[in-house]
């Protein structure tokens, strides 16, 4: 009799009825590889940044020092100043700005992206206009980074990643419709990623040291 009505059940069962539709699953955000990227090409910048400052005030101070030697060593004085280090803290944000929102918009990726293996398009799959890449990037240096000061910077990290885990997108992403893509990489990008991060932290420790002795 039970036979019979299993056989009776799948008999009357609806052959057009569709399977239950699965859950998508979670995309893989990479979070770390975001933060590496977003270090690598901080350090690049940084070292484009030094390379300019350093040649302008070299030659600054070569011209300053023909014309009068006294004002030339006042301008030694200056670069140690808070206040040079201020505007110099206020240019490198502006180069990192206009810099990747310039190559977002040109080419969907930067140098720390390409490396990771990331890249930004809006959600149509073309490039993101200058403007949107340039408030992206302001809104993710601004509520990613904390204004890159210390402090701030690693509790706007760790929101950040949070919101990350849990929305799978973030607020400076969604809010100019871009499309984050990312795949993974292999180790030998991964190392270079950091090398070049742990080098900037590096030179950034010895100048610091340097600075404070008389250097």
């Amino acid at each position: 009799m039970a036979e019979q009505e299993n056989q009776g059940d799948i008999a009357t069962a609806d052959p057009s009825a569709e399977p239950a539709e699965q859950p998508a699953p979670a995309p893989d955000t990479r979070p770390w590889a975001r933060w590496l990227a977003k270090m690598t090409d901080l350090a690049l910048t940084s070292f484009v940044f030094f390379v300019l400052v350093s040649g302008a005030s070299f030659v600054f101070f070569f011209v300053l020092s023909s014309l009068n030697p006294a004002r030339a060593e006042q301008y030694l004085l200056q670069l140690a100043s808070i206040p040079f280090m201020i505007a110099s803290v206020i240019l490198f944000f502006i180069l990192f700005l206009l810099g990747e929102a310039t190559l977002i918009s040109a080419t969907g990726s930067t140098p720390g992206k390409a490396l990771l293996g990331i890249g930004v398009m809006d959600r149509a799959g073309g490039r993101l206009s200058f403007p949107k890449s340039l408030l992206r990037s302001a809104r993710a240096w601004a509520q990613g980074l904390g204004l890159g000061i210390p402090l701030v910077s690693i509790i706007a990290m760790i929101f950040g990643y949070m919101a990350l885990s849990d929305r799978g997108d973030t607020a400076w992403d969604r809010d100019v419709n871009a499309d984050y893509r990312t795949h993974e990489v292999g180790p030998v990008r991964w190392t270079i990623g950091i090398l070049v991060w742990l080098t900037s932290v590096a030179i950034d420790i010895a100048n610091r040291v340097l600075t404070q002795n008389g250097f």
